[in-house]
């Protein structure tokens, strides 16, 4: 493997002996294309690219418009009887058309609006100069008629990575896929058969709930129309790098949206949503750290900050003992007569066991049966996640420590805490202790300190008192978007305003949000921004 790192993009790998059949006898892309790699992916995975000739999607946008307004149309003067059963956040787009409007105002309308945008696109049918240069645009025609090589993001914002196909494939496996107690590789008979058996499972499970009013109208036509729907649709694998690793690592995800299983899986989460509340560690964004810790008020004498990564949590979550634990939580929050209105208990407990136990996904020509863990990319993964070391807390790290624990939110897999010794029964070391002895899930755990970084802020205890301020990646390559990017203009301004609102909040004292505004100036500059128009 050959390592071809750029100063400015992110890290380009590459195998030394690849065929490109027949592309000029070059071994790889860095020989053929030694500049315009770095520069391509330097402006960025969000840029949007401006063809020499202008595309024709306007019958298609037309249609969809006309659509649009005729259903507006429609439901204004004939609103559905039952609004009580929409649900926006379970809902999947009808296949309904909405016939021609009778009010005649309103096809009048349509005519001479799509007539007026018809013959205005013809100023914009002439060929104009493309926003990429000429040697990118070989290097982008090469790249889409070869196959040998795969653009792959990278993890924390550290833009594009280019690898040889072969490589990717063979970390996917080696990494990943090739972990026998984690996946199990299945003919892609039998991955079709669970899909049909499942969905004739989830079929039956549905009438069930149905005959009982176990679940609302909306909800079984949303999970109904889901399986009729995405039946066959599979789940596909794909990989994310790790360039701030030294060496560098893989992530795995799978791409569960539109899925049959992911149906079930947003449904669940739709409710488990609503649990937040009851979870006192629950950690939405840095945003909400900043109020929890501004409410803090005075700390005492020697309160210190720690922080701790739980290691590969969805893979180490125990499929057996989280579904045991959320399951008997669940039942005694009904006893206690705390869960939400209209919580269904049962519905819930046999749904989740059904999505974290068949998370079948494919690989290129290959299928595997995920076997241990949390359901890789379905919607539910991060609540099902939470919730289940939101237990250990609750039952036994609150209860124990909550003397020299003052402080404690987690985001999924990333904990802070502030620790202070005031009850000297209760030892570092057993919290520690503590903190490692729920089910197989390993945490890594920092030595208390008066700084730390989390998420995207630094926090300091100075004084009593804390602090907070931006965090500045090493690696962070601030690849804003570029003047030359087919954005709208108001891009710039809703980027720019938006930061500026996060720094002012993240940042307790103003020196340091001049710094970051400053900081964020002069990349914006280097990106290629006018200074006066800044």
């Amino acid at each position: 493997m050959q390592n071809y790192i750029s100063q400015l993009p992110a890290s380009y790998l590459f195998r030394t002996n690849v065929d490109n059949k027949g592309c000029h006898n070059l071994l790889h892309p860095t020989q053929l294309f030694p500049r315009s790699i770095p520069s391509l992916l330097h402006l960025g995975l969000k840029f949007c690219v401006h063809p020499p000739k202008p595309t024709v999607y306007l019958p298609k946008s037309i249609e969809r418009f006309k659509q649009d307004v005729r259903r507006i149309s429609t439901f204004k003067w004939a609103p559905p009887r039952e609004e009580s059963t929409y649900i926006p956040e379970l809902y999947i787009k009808s296949d309904w058309i909405a016939k021609p409007s009778n009010t005649p105002e309103v096809e009048a309308a349509i005519k001479a609006f799509t007539n007026a945008v018809y013959e205005e696109q013809k100023r914009y049918r002439k060929t104009k100069l493309p926003n990429l240069l000429p040697h990118h645009w070989e290097l982008v025609k090469f790249l889409k008629n070869h196959d040998d090589y795969i653009v792959v993001e990278a993890d924390k914002n550290l833009g594009g990575c280019l690898l040889s196909r072969d490589d990717y494939i063979t970390r996917a496996l080696m990494d990943h896929l090739g972990d026998e107690h984690v996946y199990q590789r299945i003919p892609q008979l039998e991955a079709y058969d669970r899909q049909i058996n499942l969905a004739n499972k989830l079929k039956s499970l549905l009438m069930e709930w149905d005959d009982n009013k176990l679940i609302s109208q909306a909800e079984s036509r949303f999970l109904l129309k889901s399986i009729e729907r995405y039946q066959e649709k599979p789940t596909r694998f794909r990989l994310t790098i790790k360039v701030h690793k030294e060496p560098w690592a893989t992530r795995p995800i799978a791409c569960c949206t539109g899925t049959m299983l992911n149906s079930f899986s947003r449904w669940i989460d739709y409710w488990l949503q609503k649990l937040r509340p009851l979870i006192p560690s629950f950690l939405k964004n840095s945003e909400q750290l900043i109020d929890d810790l501004n409410a803090i008020g005075e700390l005492p004498p020697g309160a210190l900050l720690f922080k701790a990564d739980a290691q590969s949590m969805y893979t180490n979550i125990d499929t057996e003992h989280a579904l045991l634990v959320i399951n008997r939580w669940l039942d005694d929050l009904s006893d206690q007569v705390n869960l939400p209105p209209g919580f269904p208990l049962l519905p819930l407990n046999q749904a989740l066991e059904i999505v974290m136990r068949n998370n079948v996904f494919e690989f290129g020509d290959t299928r595997y049966l995920q076997l241990m863990g949390t359901a890789m990319g379905t919607s539910s993964a991060c609540m099902y996640a939470t919730i289940y070391f939101a237990i250990h807390e609750i039952e036994t790290l609150l209860p124990r420590f909550n003397r020299n624990l003052i402080f404690i939110r987690r985001y999924i897999d990333d904990l802070i805490a502030i620790w202070a010794v005031r009850d000297p029964t209760t030892t570092w070391d057993d919290f520690c202790s503590s903190l490692n002895s729920f089910g197989k899930l390993r945490w890594e755990i920092d030595e208390p300190s008066s700084s730390i970084d989390y998420l995207d802020l630094t926090i300091t205890i100075s004084n009593g008192h804390i602090t907070t301020r931006t965090y500045k990646k090493e690696m962070n390559l601030y690849q804003y978007l570029p003047p030359h990017s087919s954005h709208p203009p108001s891009a710039l301004k809703g980027m720019i305003y938006s930061l500026m609102r996060t720094y002012s909040k993240q940042n307790t004292r103003r020196e340091d949000y001049i710094s970051t505004v400053t900081f964020m100036f002069h990349h914006l500059l280097a990106r290629g921004w006018d200074k006066l128009t800044l």
